[in-house]
C-alpha cells in the first residue's frame, strides 16, 4: 500500500510537470509582441519625424502616446525647399552671372575712385602748395556717397515699416551699420581735403591769385570774397595811415607764400634723376619740395609722411 501511494504521487507530479512544459511551448511572449505592435503601429519612425513632421491631429490619432512636437532643422527645410524650386534655365543662369559680374565691376570702380580720393587727400595735407583740383574724382566720389546714403535710407525705411523678415532684418541691420561707418569715413576724407585747400587759400590769399589754375570755380569765388575782406580790413586798420607809396599790397617782397624749400619724404614710382644721381623705382627719398615738384606733377613720385 505504501508503495502504491508513492507511485500515485509520482504519477501526479509528472502530470503537473508535463502540463507546465506544454504551457512553456506555447510562447506567451508572442501575445505580448502582438500587443506591442498594435500599440506602436501608428507611431512615426525617427526618419519620418525628421523629414516629414506630423500635425497635431496625426499625433492625437496615436493611441496611448503623449503628444509631442518635432522641430525640423533649418538645413533640412532649406534643402527640401530648394529641391521643390524649379531649376534655372541657361538664359537665367547667364543673366544672374552677368548681374554678379556687373556688381563686382561697379564695386571695383568705387574702390578705385576712393583710392584716388584718398591719395589726393594725403598729398594735399603734406604739400605746402595747393595742388590741382581734380573735379572728375570729386564728382564721382560725391555720386558714390549719394547712392550709398540712398541705399542706407531705403533699407532703414523698410525695416521701420516691417517689410522685412525678422531674420533678414537682423542681417540688414549689420550691413547698414558697416555701410554707414564706411560712408562716414569717405565723407571725412572729402571734407578734410576741402578744408585743407581752404586753409591754404586763407593763409596766403594774395599769393593764391597766381594759383587760380589749380582752383575750382567755387574756390576762385571764395578767394575773391576772402581777399576782398582781407584787403578792406588792412586798409581800414593800417594802410590808410601810411603814405600812398606804402599802401600797395602786391609788391613781390611783401607777398607771403608757402615754404617751397621744406623737406619731405618721397616715394619714387618711376626712375628719376636727382642731383645727377639715378633713383630707381621704389626708392624712398628726403628732398625739398621745390626740387621734386615737377616729378610730382608727372606722377613719378608721391609724397609720404
Amino acid at each position: 500500500l505504501h508503495s502504491f501511494s508513492l507511485l500515485l504521487a509520482f504519477t501526479s507530479n509528472m502530470a503537473d510537470l508535463n502540463h507546465l512544459l506544454d504551457e512553456l511551448d506555447e510562447n506567451p511572449l508572442a501575445s505580448y509582441d502582438d500587443d506591442f505592435h498594435k500599440e506602436t503601429a501608428g507611431r512615426p519612425s525617427v526618419e519620418t519625424a525628421a523629414t516629414e513632421p506630423m500635425t497635431g491631429e496625426d499625433w492625437d490619432e496615436v493611441a496611448g502616446t503623449p503628444r509631442r512636437f518635432v522641430a525640423v532643422p533649418a538645413a533640412l527645410q532649406d534643402a527640401k525647399r530648394r529641391q521643390q524650386e524649379p531649376e534655372m534655365s541657361l538664359e537665367e543662369t547667364e543673366e544672374a552671372d552677368l548681374d554678379f559680374l556687373n556688381e563686382g565691376a561697379a564695386q571695383d570702380q568705387t574702390n578705385e575712385i576712393y583710392t584716388k580720393m584718398h591719395q589726393m587727400w594725403h598729398e594735399e595735407r603734406q604739400s605746402p602748395a595747393i595742388l590741382p583740383y581734380n573735379g572728375e574724382v570729386v564728382a564721382e566720389i560725391q555720386k558714390c556717397i549719394e547712392e550709398r546714403q540712398e541705399w542706407i535710407d531705403t533699407v532703414l525705411e523698410d525695416m521701420c515699416n516691417a517689410q522685412m523678415d525678422p531674420e533678414e532684418a537682423s542681417v540688414q541691420k549689420i550691413l547698414v551699420t558697416l555701410a554707414q561707418v564706411d560712408l562716414d569715413r569717405v565723407k571725412y576724407v572729402l571734407s578734410n581735403w576741402m578744408a585743407e585747400r581752404l586753409a591754404k587759400i586763407e593763409a596766403h590769399p594774395i599769393h593764391m591769385v597766381k594759383q587760380v589754375d589749380n582752383l575750382s570755380d567755387t574756390e576762385v569765388e571764395y578767394l575773391k570774397e576772402y581777399g576782398s575782406l582781407v584787403e578792406d580790413h588792412l586798409r581800414l586798420t593800417v594802410l590808410d595811415n601810411f603814405v600812398e607809396a606804402w599802401q600797395s599790397l602786391d609788391e613781390p617782397n611783401m607777398i607771403d607764400q608757402p615754404n617751397y624749400d621744406s623737406y619731405h619724404f618721397w616715394m619714387v614710382k618711376e626712375p628719376i634723376e636727382t642731383d645727377e644721381v639715378e633713383q630707381d623705382e621704389g626708392t624712398c627719398l628726403v628732398a625739398k619740395y621745390s626740387a621734386m615738384r615737377d616729378h610730382m606733377k608727372h606722377g613719378k613720385v608721391e609724397l609720404r609722411l
